[in-house]
């Protein structure tokens, strides 16, 4: 199986990103909802990520996942000036996926969600 450069980076950032999601709990004694906020996020980011270097053509809903677990993580699991920031930059992103699948945005960024699978 051939893999491209960016289908390796995706798997190799994925598995980074899971390291650093289980590290608070295996080093600390007591964990949050933070952590546990976080870990989901970092996780959800990953697997996004990574799926979109196989299949291009998900960019605009991987963009749009990672909106709606920001915004639902930041509502459930965060408290205080965490809430409000995890929430805003969700929702700016599941507007930027609106503006993608509506095909409003700018050229250069359309680019980055109507861009075909790179040939090996």
């Amino acid at each position: 199986m051939n893999l491209s450069k960016n289908e390796l980076f995706g798997i190799i950032f994925f598995f980074v990103l899971v390291s650093w999601a289980i590290v608070p709990f295996f080093m600390s004694s007591s964990f949050t909802s933070s952590d546990i906020g976080f870990s989901v996020i970092l996780i959800v980011i990953g697997l996004t990520y990574m799926l979109s270097a196989f299949v291009p053509q998900w960019n605009k809903s991987a963009i749009m996942s990672d909106g709606v677990v920001f915004v639902l993580t930041s509502l459930v699991l965060f408290s205080g000036s965490d809430r409000l920031i995890f929430f805003i930059f969700g929702a700016i992103l599941i507007f930027l996926a609106f503006l993608a699948y509506g095909k409003r945005l700018p050229p250069k960024l359309l680019k980055y969600f109507y861009r075909e699978r790179s040939k090996k």
